[in-house]
């Protein structure tokens, strides 16, 4: 009963925003949550969700902020620096009214403007995702959903990154290479391919034994990238942090790399240590315990970023041998 009371605020929450955005002249697609639990499961199965996601156009993001924050909600991501931030989304939460009149505070909404493992542009992602789609009925509400393709893609792409211990995009992805035949995964596979995606993809049909048949029986290439092979390695942290340095180029972009790791925002120390979100005091302890929980990872970090390069430059998984 919980869950589903939760679904129903999220739904609501889902149709208050896109008809805002609607308002406003942007366009936004439902992905994920209300979207997946339509089309893979059904009322005798039901799949719950814990927060609402949608795409919007690079290009509308700065709008689609004000909107959101109009409505009553949050960036939690607010003030952080671009390292210590997703490349892909923010996370938004319900902190006061309109919304926060008729909606539980804390309610999360993941506004993306890209998404994992999709290595062109945001603006090219957008173009692509927006080529095709379809449409759902929510609360009385026509809302915008991608194509099945662009959705089977899209059911990959996070269960590789989730990992292969993450419950749901592994439950997800193992009902859709149930359900779902080849002539959909192919039309997945080309949209991968268009969106330079094919790495993350590869590596996420890689998680299950029906998804390796169906690299064999389709031919995908299984090369991967290095943040594909971390994500399958388990990424442990401060590995993300060596393949961010090991990538960028110069002396001083470094040095600004590193003390922006060493010294994050307090956004982000709050987020990072619990003791940090205290108090004035609880920040500055988190601080001087950071370098130390550096070194401490350390050691873990660079032995599995070794690994994930060997990884790549092997060509991926099957050629591991």
């Amino acid at each position: 009963m919980a869950t589903a009371a939760r679904t129903l605020l999220l739904d609501a929450l889902a149709t208050e925003c896109i008809s805002a955005l609607r308002a406003s002249g942007i366009r936004a697609l439902l992905l994920k949550g209300p979207v997946t639990a339509r089309w893979l499961y059904g009322d005798r199965q039901p799949r719950g969700y814990i927060d609402i996601d949608i795409l919007v156009a690079h290009s509308d993001l700065h709008r689609t902020s004000q909107t959101l924050t109009e409505l009553g909600l949050r960036d939690t991501q607010a003030g952080r620096l671009t390292n210590e931030i997703a490349a892909h989304a923010t996370t938004f939460v319900i902190d006061g009214p309109p919304l926060g009149d008729r909606l539980p505070a804390g309610l999360p909404l993941d506004l993306h403007y890209g998404f994992h493992g999709i290595r062109v542009s945001n603006d090219a992602f957008w173009t692509v995702a927006v080529e095709e789609t379809e449409h759902i009925r929510i609360s009385g509400t026509d809302i915008d959903i991608p194509s099945e393709p662009m959705r089977t893609l899209l059911i990959a792409l996070h269960a590789a990154t989730s990992g292969p211990s993450a419950g749901k995009p592994i439950a997800d992805l193992d009902r859709a290479l149930e359900r779902l035949p080849d002539e959909t995964w192919s039309a997945a596979c080309d949209l991968a391919l268009r969106l330079d995606a094919m790495p993350r993809f590869a590596a996420g049909l890689a998680l299950r034994p029906l998804g390796s048949q169906l690299i064999q029986r389709l031919g995908i290439d299984q090369r991967t990238d290095v943040p594909t092979a971390l994500y399958a390695l388990g990424i442990p942290p401060v590995a993300e942090g060596i393949e961010r340095l090991s990538t960028t180029h110069g002396f001083r972009p470094r040095i600004r790399l590193l003390a922006r790791e060493l010294v994050p925002t307090p956004s982000f120390m709050r987020m990072w240590s619990p003791l940090a979100s205290r108090s004035s005091i609880g920040l500055a302890l988190a601080y001087a315990y950071r370098p130390f929980w550096i070194l401490l990872k350390l050691p873990v970090a660079v032995r599995t970023h070794g690994r994930a390069r060997r990884v790549a430059e092997r060509g991926g998984p099957s050629d591991r041998g």
